[in-house]
């Protein structure tokens, strides 16, 4: 068979002839082939799924940290409205002390 290439160059190396055998053979690396395909697909699901995960958990922190904060501005809030109620209860009884000692 001549290929282009002498015998010489090859120096041990098999010849492998076209018949029904080289398919068996294309078959069989094709498998391998698809196998790495296989493998290459499975990692890049993994990396997806890592990276959903990653941006799942990110997101739970971010809406963790929202939520602390808006938990925070609701008790500041409270914290000014019982702080206004009690300055209003302390006029009152500072108006009423006076009206009461006033009539005793």
């Amino acid at each position: 068979m001549d290929v282009g290439v002498n015998d010489d160059c090859l120096s041990g190396i098999p010849v492998e002839d076209s018949g029904s055998e080289s398919e068996g053979g294309d078959l069989n690396e094709d498998s391998e082939d698809g196998e790495g395909k296989d493998v290459r697909s499975t990692r890049k699901c993994e990396d997806m799924r890592n990276m959903w995960e990653m941006s799942q958990h990110e997101r739970r922190e971010e809406q963790r940290a929202e939520r602390k904060e808006d938990l925070q501005k609701l008790r500041s809030k409270l914290l000014m409205v019982k702080l206004k109620s009690s300055r209003v209860k302390l006029k009152m009884i500072d108006l009423q002390y006076p009206l009461e000692h006033n009539h005793s």
